[in-house]
């Protein structure tokens, strides 16, 4: 079959300098800087759900208990990607294994832990390091200092926890006063740990009166938004969960201009993924991700995380997606 071919009307003819001006004006847009940083994905386990809400979907040996358990989960999630860690330490005893998880502070634990991890990757060491004491007052007090010198002891020197979150979620009193988090930044800042401000936003300012502006925190200063932590149920829906992280993350911009400091997000509950991904479009420096808060895949649908290194692979293929590097 022979097509002809015909003549058609109206065929414009760009003249040539149109054409050049054309390409030149495209040429010359200019790139966004936004998302042009490398990004932390820090892997989160074994967080805080109980063996028995895995069990009613039919999934087993979830979150680790064992040292082996935990020591895999962490090392699985470097693997899919992920330069930090973040753990509460699971206790390992039966109990724990049958419902847990049941969180331990114990140096030794710790050490043997992580030692099974550095066997085979090399990972940030982003931890818990503070417990709820009652001081001879009475009044019960955050501890800053005694497990971290447990730790630093085991590991001569900060291997084990690199970096500490600090809680500022009650500023009007309570455990983590002005005076726990001081003594406890000043321990930190002699022996090398890196102060992990786990913000909720209403306290911004309240954090850098009475520790940023006082110089008592090096930079850069590691701000990680608690988009939602621990039940914290003010990011259930659409569209208030993307504003949200646009209005935290734009707050703090403001709050520490001439600063130097990274900004993370720590998203939690139905909606972690489009938080999660908002942060990554808004530049966010780190994410923390896994099994601490996350419990379902999607916010539409019933699938279940069966181990933290999935919910990292998943983020980091995101994230490669939209041109993010990853650190």
């Amino acid at each position: 079959m022979i097509i002809m071919e015909k003549k058609y009307k109206r065929v414009s003819k760009y003249p040539k300098a149109m054409v050049e001006a054309y390409l030149k004006h495209v040429e010359e847009w200019p790139q966004i800087p936004t998302m042009d940083k490398k990004l932390i994905v820090e892997g989160s386990s074994p967080g805080h759900f109980f063996r028995s809400l895995w069990r009613r979907f039919g999934i087993e040996n979830m979150p680790p208990a064992t040292i082996q358990e935990q020591a895999t989960a962490m090392i699985d999630c470097a693997k899919a990607g992920a330069a930090a860690v973040h753990t509460h330490i699971n206790s390992p005893n039966k109990d724990s294994q049958e419902h847990g998880p049941y969180h331990a502070l114990d140096a030794g634990l710790e050490g043997d832990i992580f030692d099974e991890v550095f066997k085979e990757v090399d990972v940030l060491t982003l931890n818990h390091g503070w417990e709820v004491i009652t001081a001879p007052s009475g009044q019960r007090v955050a501890d800053y200092v005694t497990y971290h010198k447990e730790l630093v002891e085991r590991g001569n020197g900060p291997k084990y926890i690199q970096g500490s979150v600090i809680m500022t979620w009650n500023k009007m009193g309570g455990p983590h006063s002005v005076e726990a988090i001081t003594d406890g930044v000043k321990d930190m800042e002699a022996h090398d740990i890196k102060p992990l401000w786990n913000l909720h936003i209403d306290h911004l300012m309240w954090v850098k009166r009475n520790f940023l502006d006082k110089g008592l925190c090096s930079e850069p200063y590691i701000i990680q938004l608690q988009m939602g932590k621990h039940r914290d149920e003010r990011y259930f829906c659409d569209p208030w969960s993307h504003l949200g992280v646009i209005y935290e993350m734009n707050l703090v911009k403001e709050a520490l201009k001439g600063c130097d400091y990274t900004i993370g997000i720590h998203p939690e509950g139905r909606n972690w993924l489009p938080i999660t991904v908002m942060g990554l479009l808004l530049g966010c420096n780190q994410v923390r991700i896994g099994i601490e808060d996350i419990f379902y895949m999607y916010p539409h649908r019933d699938e279940i995380v069966k181990n933290p290194a999935e919910v990292v692979a998943k983020v980091v293929a995101i994230a490669k997606e939209l041109g993010r590097e990853i650190a």
